[in-house]
């Protein structure tokens, strides 16, 4: 499993990473960091999991919700953010977030639920495209 982890936070990000390798229990991921939007804009397509903070220098929470709408009916993202604006949890969640893990309350059992919540609709979804390329395989027989 490959997490990609978009903050601009170094204290943050190794926070996130010492706690996402403690919870890994022997399961194979690594955790690719990134500082900004446009980084993690081109490499995206390569990773299982993309977790993101919401402000970033060069994307504000508007952007970064519709970003996180185009791409996650392609990979499950999970928000990782200390934004405290009214309403933010549901429209990352409406934007199809797997989940929302709080800074400022984040916990072990926090990010576990989260990455739990990611890997599964990842898995679903490895499932789903192996079912498509089957189907087209087998239509063009």
């Amino acid at each position: 499993m490959n997490i990609l982890l978009l903050e601009d936070s170094i204290t943050c990000a190794q926070l996130f990473i010492e706690t996402a390798r403690r919870l890994r229990n022997g399961t194979p991921w690594t955790v690719t960091h990134v500082t900004s939007f446009v980084e993690a804009d081109k490499c995206w397509r390569s990773f299982d999991i993309v977790v993101t903070d919401l402000d970033l220098p060069d994307s504000k929470p508007d952007r970064t919700i519709e970003w996180i709408s185009s791409i996650s009916p392609h990979v499950p993202v999970a928000v990782y953010s200390g934004n405290q604006q009214k309403g933010i949890v549901d429209r990352c969640l409406s934007a199809g977030a797997a989940g929302f893990v709080p800074k400022n309350s984040m916990t072990d059992q926090s990010i576990y639920e989260t990455l739990k919540t990611a890997v599964a609709l990842s898995s679903q979804e490895e499932l789903q495209r192996r079912l498509t390329a089957h189907h087209e395989v087998c239509t063009q027989l």
